[in-house]
């Protein structure tokens, strides 16, 4: 039988649209600086994908996985990818933030994305061959701020690292006890089955070494 297909998983269009409006509103407010942006971005996406994002680690403004989003202030791009703003955000914080992550991680730059965002546009990025490529930028709207909810919602593999390896295969953890549980249930099928005499001479070994 053919593997089924992988579907990345995608929010709520109603979830997405109620939390669009939620920044619209303190954006038609006119928002003062780059604070603002950010917290209003970031509580929406967390309402509209129900993710807690990491927040300015490392000097990057926010990331959830493999999803790094930098900040600027208000209307700072200018429509433009030229303008000196937007390759700040791109060139000197995405990038390096990235290639760090990359490193840290054990993945290729390219697994990552980032996103720089000032309040009217936002612009996904790639880091290829240890160079970053910028998308077109995108002004603020519903459909494109789904996109930046769903890049983040198929983001959601745990980092490897020390915390989630101990939550998830630690003594402790469901998996640990499941997965033990099997160990013990086989060990007590063969040491019971009267075929089974090495299995039984070793078990016997390893209690005299280490019982």
């Amino acid at each position: 039988m053919a593997a089924k297909p992988v579907v990345p998983p995608v929010a709520d269009p109603a979830v997405v649209l109620q939390a669009f409006k939620a920044i619209d509103r303190k954006r038609r407010k006119l928002w003062q600086g780059e604070e603002e942006v950010r917290v209003a971005w970031i509580s929406a996406l967390e309402q509209a994908n129900g993710l807690d994002f990491e927040a300015e680690r490392q000097r990057r403004d926010s990331s959830y996985n493999n999803v790094v989003i930098e900040f600027k202030g208000p209307r700072l791009f200018k429509g433009s990818d030229k303008n000196a703003k937007f390759i700040e955000a791109t060139d000197k914080r995405l990038l390096p933030y990235i290639k760090s992550l990359a490193e840290q991680q054990g993945l290729p730059q390219a697994d990552f994305i980032g996103i720089a965002i000032d309040g009217e546009h936002l612009c996904f990025t790639q880091v290829r061959e240890g160079a970053i490529h910028s998308g077109h930028l995108l002004p603020f709207s519903v459909e494109f701020f789904g996109l930046a909810v769903n890049a983040c919602l198929d983001s959601t593999r745990p980092a490897v690292e020390s915390t989630n390896l101990i939550r998830d295969f630690g003594h402790g953890s469901q998996f640990a006890t499941g997965v033990m549980q099997v160990f013990s249930d086989a060990l007590s099928a063969a040491l019971n089955d009267p075929d089974s005499s090495k299995i039984k001479m070793l078990y016997e070994e390893w209690k005299s070494l280490y019982g």
